[in-house]
């Protein structure tokens, strides 16, 4: 069974694929997500440099805060995307854009 890390809200949707309502109509509490980190040419600004990305169904949801973006960040840069696992825990639809979807984030249980 996978470790329990930490809770989160998925932060600035409006900026990524999350504006899709269709997309949207599809989140529900114990969908999965996966992280990553966005390229270069996918941040050109370099805005979200220091901050993990949130996916699901291969499209962008969002980003986690940088304080959040911390605790993980360190690990996906070495090249550990398989460390972490993510399930949606909550979805407001009248939140504002950095409250809208919450998540659990899962330390992934070691396949030795």
């Amino acid at each position: 069974m996978n470790r329990y890390f930490f809770e989160c809200f998925v932060e600035q949707i409006y900026h990524f694929e999350a504006l899709d309502n269709e997309l949207l109509k599809k989140l529900e509490p114990g969908n999965d997500v996966v992280f990553g980190l966005l390229s270069v040419e996918e941040d050109k600004s370099g805005t979200y440099r220091n901050q993990v990305l949130v996916k699901f169904e291969n499209k962008k949801l969002g980003v986690l805060s940088i304080e959040d973006s911390n605790k993980m960040l360190p690990f996906l840069q070495e090249g550990w995307l398989g460390l972490f696992s993510g399930k949606i825990c909550s979805v407001y639809d009248k939140d504002d854009e950095n409250k809208r979807i919450k998540i659990v984030v899962y330390i992934n249980k070691s396949k030795q």
